[in-house]
C-alpha cells in the first residue's frame, strides 16, 4: 500500500549503507508524494548543511 502522505526523503550520493540510486525507484512506488533530494559529498552519517539544503527543509516544513 502507497503512503500518500508528504514526505521530503535528504540522503548522501555517497552514502555507505543505502544505495542512493535505487532511492528514485522505491519512493516512486511506494511514497508517490514524496519529495526526494540527492546531495552530494554526504555519507549516511553526515548532515546537510549547505545553505540550499537548510533552505529546502525550512521550505518544505512551512
Amino acid at each position: 500500500m502507497a503512503n500518500d502522505k508528504p514526505l521530503l526523503a535528504i540522503t548522501g550520493m555517497d552514502d555507505e549503507t543505502f544505495c542512493p540510486e535505487k532511492f528514485v525507484s522505491v519512493f516512486e512506488g511506494h511514497a508517490p508524494n514524496a519529495q526526494l533530494r540527492l546531495v552530494k559529498h554526504i555519507r549516511h552519517l553526515n548532515l546537510p548543511d549547505s545553505e540550499e539544503d537548510i533552505q529546502l527543509i525550512i521550505e518544505w516544513n512551512n
